[in-house]
């Protein structure tokens, strides 16, 4: 009998509410790439969404966790085989913290790009490189990376939010909304007031780093065309 993960240790056991409050009601087809233990699949059929659900997932362990709740897992490497989706069907396509593990994720988006339906939805969650915990980890000399979280260790490329902008756009697709996830207000604010002499000195708006360095995460959706 298979164990059911936990959602708070197993990598997508629970789903990213801001990505699954964007899946388009009228989706027929989605594709969840790095679905991990299938918490967004799980998330979907609770709401009785009737959408085709693919993942893919190269995992053994979470895919055999993910086939509960997905017509389709494809257990691939997605920077070495493209998803078995006909081009120009698919009408979702999600990267729920997917793209910062890849070493061409530009590449890899621009070719499942072309996997949409006219109109079709990109849904996107990233780490926010600028976020305020990086400053303070350099400043203090204690950079670690980590299991699991912002600072994991497979984490290979590391986007802001105009890198990742001109990435979707350099896709073809045209970004249509920005979601930042904001956790620790009350500490970020507290090191931007700390900090604000240092960047009024560097001639840095300090509201405008505070606006940059909260969001933990960015959540985009943009549509094909």
């Amino acid at each position: 009998m298979t164990s059911t993960p936990d959602p708070a240790t197993t990598y997508g056991a629970a789903a990213n509410p801001d990505l699954l409050a964007r899946v388009p009601d009228a989706a027929r087809l989605l594709l969840d790439v790095g679905c991990g233990a299938g918490g967004l699949g799980l998330g979907l059929r609770a709401k009785g969404h009737a959408a085709r659900l693919e993942g893919v997932e190269p995992d053994p362990a979470l895919a055999e966790h993910a086939a509960r709740h997905y017509d389709a897992i494809h257990r691939i490497d997605i920077e070495a085989a493209s998803p078995p989706i006909a081009p120009g069907t698919l009408d979702v396509l999600v990267y729920g913290d997917v793209l910062e593990h890849l070493r061409d994720p530009w590449g890899v988006l621009k070719r499942d790009a072309a996997l949409l339906v006219p109109g079709g939805t990109l849904l996107v969650c990233v780490p926010n490189i600028e976020h305020w915990s990086f400053a303070a980890r350099l400043l203090a000399g204690k950079w670690r990376y980590e299991e699991m979280g912002l600072f994991d260790r497979t984490h290979l490329r590391w986007f802001t939010r105009e890198a990742m902008q001109q990435a979707i756009e350099a896709a073809g697709l045209r970004p249509v909304e920005l979601a930042p996830r904001i956790f620790d207000k009350d500490r970020a604010l507290a090191f931007a007031r700390a900090l604000a002499p240092g960047l009024q000195a560097m001639g840095v708006d300090p509201n405008d780093w505070l606006k940059r360095s909260m969001p933990l995460q960015y959540v985009w959706r943009a549509v094909k065309g």
